[in-house]
């Protein structure tokens, strides 16, 4: 009894600051099976995919002014994050089109309010001696997103620093459009990336989710010019399932010809042609 007592007294102490900072902990937990066919060879695997936790609050600092912070064990691109259908699995736009989103670290970036459905987002990042970076700005991105009425805008642009002249200094400029009108939706995509030395990769994806009852039916398609080759295509199938209100099982089939590992590396595995079997809680 008494252990009992000091425990729930150690959890009071420790939960009463934190509440008092308005302090929100969220995470997702990601797992899935998948069989993956890439170049000839077959491997089954267990994934955490993009599992995480994190930590987020916000401060009022009057006249219309509050401080939004976060610390989560990674970021994203947030601008066209939202029109992924297949975000974080076998078959999400980074690994089977070639899209890059960045996690970065050392971020300091701001949010406007929603004006009228209109939102900017910039972000300045220290990369901290990376390729003899040093500076507070080394790298930096903007984005303007606009929401209304089912219809979601985006345009972005962002340059990943590097020496000037270096293979490691890329830069691109993304383009985003969806709309969803009772069951159906509808997205697409467009970026260009220039890597210097290398020339511009251009990559572009549509998607389509129809929902039924507890469930979306979703379908995605997409070409990639890459670096080392051009116009590979990626197509993908998949239905999710919602289980309660925080938790969802999927099943998919991707078939991507492009096979990022070979260029840029990716999550292993890459995607080249199989199927996954998943399930997320968010809490």
């Amino acid at each position: 009894m008494n252990k009992t007592i000091i425990a729930l007294a150690t959890a009071a102490a420790i939960a009463a600051p934190v509440a008092n900072a308005n302090v929100t902990i969220y995470g997702k937990v990601h797992v899935s099976v998948d069989h993956v066919d890439q170049d000839g060879s077959t491997v089954w695997n267990v994934m955490s995919r993009a599992s995480r936790i994190g930590f987020k609050g916000t401060e009022d600092l009057g006249n219309g002014l509050s401080l939004i912070w976060k610390a989560e064990t990674t970021y994203d691109f947030l601008s066209t994050g939202k029109l992924d259908l297949f975000a974080d699995t076998l078959a999400d736009n980074n690994s089977t089109i070639g899209f890059h989103d960045v996690r970065a670290d050392n971020a300091i970036a701001y949010i406007s309010p929603n004006m009228n459905g209109l939102t900017v987002a910039a972000a300045i990042i220290a990369k901290e001696g990376q390729h003899s970076d040093t500076g507070l700005a080394d790298a930096y991105s903007i984005a303007a997103m606009y929401s209304n009425n089912g219809l979601y805008l985006s345009a972005a642009y962002e340059d990943l620093g590097g020496p000037g002249n270096s293979i490691d200094h890329v830069s691109k400029w993304r383009v985003g459009a969806g709309y969803t009108m009772n069951a159906f939706t509808l997205n697409g995509i467009y970026e260009s990336r220039d890597r210097n030395n290398q020339g511009t990769q251009n990559h572009w994806q549509v998607q389509g989710g129809y929902s039924f009852g507890n469930n979306v039916a979703k379908a995605m398609y997409g070409v990639s010019d890459s670096l080392n080759d051009s116009n590979k295509s990626s197509w993908a199938l998949g239905l999710d399932h919602k289980l309660s209100k925080r938790t969802s099982a999927y099943a998919l089939y991707v078939d991507s010809e492009h096979n990022l590992a070979s260029e840029m590396g990716c999550d292993s595995p890459c995607a080249g042609d199989g199927f996954s079997f998943g399930m997320i809680h968010n809490f």
